[in-house]
């Protein structure tokens, strides 16, 4: 199914391209050769490609249109998913998005625990957009004012099998002033009602921002999440940024995570450190990487992931790879 879709949305854009030339296709591709080891057993030696062909409409300055593909092959076993499909249609007030996208409520880069919609399951460390989930959606957002808006949204069942009341609707408020931003949520899942207030504040080269989210059912849960950003420019293109995240749960505080990254940049050249960390388990994965351009479009990268159970090691990866965009 998912490649009949992949087929007929490549070729409306194809003939798309031929009659109004208003489509500008991306291609990013990635090879990487790892080394990975688990305890005590032998190392494995894998080979990765990882591939993004996207389409995106260009010149039309009241629709944006995207269909963006996703491929993995891994040694012999391969992976194609229609990761993105969709419309922004504006109109005479506010924009309508309709298809397969994502949004992302709430705030937070690792852990968000106002984002009702993806929730905080764990991501790849070693990837530059970290959260990358999509959904089925449909929504209407209507803009207040600068940094304010109000956002109506509903989610398809993830699965073509499921009843309509799996369908997921909701909508948010955003309010945004001269140093801070206060958003508050609503969702309803089909089951429970899931209530979000966040908020975001930068003074200087510092940004503190902070969400919660209340779960009403028979059993009533809630979390809450805390970010900590700073930034610093250094001489003429050297910058450094640090990140401090945590995500804790009130009825069950032996659940909480720790996330924190330092990224140094100077152009051509990115270096990050990602670390993670979960209380119950004294588990902890730290992930040191980065990436130079060597050559126009072309990208050297390189990363070490190292996960921690307890005083020992779990498991460990070794990567060297080579991006290539056009």
């Amino acid at each position: 199914m998912v490649a009949k879709n992949v087929l007929l949305c490549t070729s409306l854009l194809v003939f798309n391209t031929f009659i109004y030339a208003d489509v500008n296709p991306f291609i990013d591709l990635s090879y990487y050769n790892v080394l990975r080891g688990e305890e005590q057993n032998n190392p494995f030696y894998i080979s990765l490609a990882i591939a993004d062909l996207s389409f995106k409409s260009s010149t039309n300055p009241y629709m944006k249109s995207e269909v963006l593909i996703h491929g993995e092959l891994q040694n012999d076993a391969q992976q194609l998913e229609l990761k993105k499909a969709y419309s922004k249609i504006k109109l005479p007030t506010g924009r309508l998005t309709l298809g397969k996208t994502r949004t992302t409520w709430g705030i937070g880069q690792y852990y968000n625990a106002g984002d009702v919609i993806f929730g905080n399951d764990e991501a790849d460390l070693t990837q530059e957009e970290l959260k990358k989930q999509t959904r089925w959606l449909n929504s209407y957002y209507l803009p207040l004012g600068s940094f304010s808006f109000i956002e109506a949204l509903i989610i398809a069942p993830e699965e073509t099998t499921d009843s309509i009341d799996k369908t997921r609707a909701g909508g948010r408020l955003q309010m945004g002033f001269s140093f801070i931003t206060f958003e508050t949520a609503y969702m309803y899942d089909g089951n429970d009602s899931n209530v979000t207030f966040n908020f975001q504040s930068a003074i200087k080269n510092l940004e503190v921002y902070g969400a919660s989210h209340w779960t009403y059912t028979s059993n009533n849960n809630s979390a809450i999440s805390i970010g900590l950003q700073s930034q610093w420019s250094l001489w003429e293109i050297h910058a450094l940024s640090l990140r401090s995240e945590c995500i804790l749960f009130p009825e069950n505080f032996d659940l909480s995570r720790f996330y924190g990254d330092i990224l140094y940049s100077n152009g051509g050249l990115n270096i990050y450190w990602r670390n993670v960390y979960i209380y119950k388990k004294s588990d902890i994965k730290s992930i040191l990487g980065g990436s130079w351009n060597i050559f126009q479009n072309v990208y050297l990268l390189e990363y070490n992931q190292c996960q921690f159970v307890g005083n020992e090691i779990g498991s460990w990866s070794v990567s060297v790879g080579v991006k290539v965009i056009y």
